[in-house]
This record gives C-alpha cells, sequence and structure tokens, in this order.
C-alpha cells in the first residue's frame, strides 16, 4: 500500500524507461488511509452489522427454532478461520469484522445447542410420561 510521501529512489533521477506498477505505488507513497482500506472497514462493517440483528432478537427472545445448526457451526469455523487469515496477513478490516462476527455467531449458536438440549429434555420427559420409559 501507498503510505510514505517520500518518492521511490527509483525516480530521483527522472522515470525509467520501464516501470511496474508496484514501482510505481511505491514512487508515489501517501500517510493517508488508502481508498482500498476505506471499502475494507466499510464492507466489514456493514456484513458485520447485518448479524446484530439476529443475535439481539435470539437474545431477547431466547427462540432458535427456525436457525440451522449446521449451518452455524460451519459458519462460526469459517470467520474463525477468516479471523486467523486476517491475523496472518495483517489485514485490520478483516480482523476486526471477523471478530466481531464471531462473537455474533458464537453467541447464536450457543443459544442453538442450548435450545435443542433443553427441546430434547423436555421431548424425553414427555415420552416417558406417556410411554412409561
Amino acid at each position: 500500500m501507498c503510505r510514505s510521501a517520500q518518492p521511490h529512489p527509483a525516480f530521483s533521477q527522472g522515470l525509467p524507461a520501464q516501470v511496474s506498477l508496484p514501482k510505481l505505488c511505491d514512487a508515489f507513497r501517501f500517510d493517508v488511509m488508502s481508498t482500498i482500506d476505506i471499502i475494507g472497514y466499510i464492507a466489514a462493517s456493514l456484513t458485520t452489522l447485518s448479524f446484530l440483528p439476529q443475535a439481539l432478537a435470539c437474545v431477547r427472545t431466547g427462540r432458535t427454532d427456525g436457525l440451522s445448526l449446521p449451518m452455524y457451526a460451519i459458519f462460526s469455523a469459517g470467520v474463525a478461520l477468516w479471523f486467523a487469515y486476517g491475523v496472518a496477513v495483517g489485514s485490520w478490516p478483516v480482523i476486526l469484522a471477523n471478530l466481531v462476527t464471531l462473537a455474533f455467531a458464537l453467541v447464536i449458536l450457543a443459544l442453538i445447542i442450548r435450545n435443542r438440549h433443553r427441546h430434547v429434555s423436555s421431548r424425553d420427559r414427555v415420552r416417558s410420561i406417556v410411554v412409561g420409559d
């Protein structure tokens, strides 16, 4: 990314005959956040915030009957890997977005598991009363 206001040494004597794109980018470094970073932060914010209504609804109502346990388990694993990838490449938009999304997804996943356990327990209790197990 272009980060420094200092020109690349290759450009101190004028423009060379053949300039590759990375060298050209290095020649015009700036200390401001790049457009790519801004797009990344906006995209990360939107996708992360999209999980907030579902997480809040699950926490408020405690209901998760329409949610898929396998989907949230696989999704949470994928988000955890995206977080690890962000850490490995040092991408703050990827790190922050996936850390927050993982927290929301794990809350929902925990509620799904808790509610499935309660549902099975209730069903077993009813079955034992009716059948006499």
